[in-house]
């Protein structure tokens, strides 16, 4: 683990006293919530999500499943995710990820179309 990531997952446990379980991305971004860094992950080209025990341990890497099998997060959650995101090129990828299921949940699509369509404004 780098010195970067190293200093950020113990920034959060420092911040949150009550969380035991981060979870990081391989760009170094740091979540408390396991489904808010498989989204952010689904963004990236190795989506492994790599989470970290307060202890210091690092606990069992997850590579989520292929997007285009089995989504990572239901549709309100990444409908919610839209909403608070600014991030226009993840936005767009995870929209590129959404359309590419079998059957691309309609409230995913509509929230992530919105939310780009604002940005984009």
């Amino acid at each position: 683990m780098s010195k970067k990531l190293e200093n950020k997952v113990q920034q959060v446990f420092e911040n949150k006293p009550t969380v035991n379980k981060v979870f990081a991305t391989l760009d170094d971004k740091v979540f408390t919530n396991e489904n808010r860094a498989i989204l952010h992950g689904s963004t990236l080209k190795d989506k492994s999500i790599r989470p970290f025990l307060r202890s210091g341990e690092k606990a069992e890497e997850k590579t989520p499943a292929k997007e285009a099998e089995t989504p990572a997060i239901n549709a309100k959650e990444l409908a919610q995710f839209a909403k608070d995101s600014s991030d226009l090129t993840a936005l767009r990828e995870m929209l590129v990820n959404e359309l590419a299921l079998e059957s691309p949940r309609k409230t995913a699509v509509n929230a992530l179309e919105a939310r780009i369509k604002e940005l984009s404004e």
